[in-house]
């Protein structure tokens, strides 16, 4: 499967909303598993990359931590945020684009999930 059409498939398991069962340890799971996906995929390397999940019944927003590589993220590392940019649960610092994807996803109600990467795979 070419890159591109990886992009296309994970992001269209993500934007779907019947995987969302009211558990925070869920969606979680859900993020820190296709986020190793990306990884094993080679569509990001070391810190690249960031992926939020957004649980449309909550809005609270997902995000992959700072400053850390896909491999060393456990699910207690990802941080959990409302659409307001705060915190509402985590120990970590979230992703610096926290803002740009937070903002997508508060204009495009039809978007649940946001992925942004530098890759050396991607070839379009």
């Amino acid at each position: 499967m070419k890159s591109f059409d990886f992009i296309k498939k994970i992001t269209s398991i993500l934007n779907r909303n019947k995987w969302f069962a009211n558990s925070q340890k869920r969606v979680k799971t859900v993020h820190s598993r296709r986020g190793m996906r990306l990884y094993n995929k080679g569509l990001t390397v070391g810190t690249w990359g960031n992926l939020s999940i957004r649980d449309p019944e909550t809005n609270l927003v997902y995000i992959k931590p700072s400053g850390m590589n896909y491999p060393e993220i456990q699910v207690d590392d990802i941080v959990v945020m409302n659409d307001k940019t705060q915190i509402v649960e985590g120990h970590r610092k979230p992703s610096v684009e926290f803002n740009f994807h937070i903002a997508i996803m508060t204009d495009r109600k039809d978007v649940n999930c946001v992925l942004s990467f530098i890759t050396k795979a991607l070839k379009l």
